[in-house]
């Protein structure tokens, strides 16, 4: 017999709709994050400084 939850949901229904729920929150924080960044000039510099850096490397 399948356990199940007050609401008489099966209990493997609520872990996967909890799971779902926590990917969304994480990848609305990451979101969050990258816009974050991306707005942030003085990281576009420094991202921008290591790509030259990197270019120059890759011509070795």
């Amino acid at each position: 017999m399948t356990e199940s939850t007050p609401t008489g949901r099966p209990r493997a229904t609520d872990d996967l709709n909890e799971d779902e729920a926590a990917r969304r929150r994480r990848a609305d924080e990451l979101r969050a994050e990258a816009e974050a960044l991306a707005a942030d000039s003085a990281d576009r510099a420094d991202a921008a400084a290591v790509l030259k850096d990197m270019e120059s490397l890759r011509a070795w």
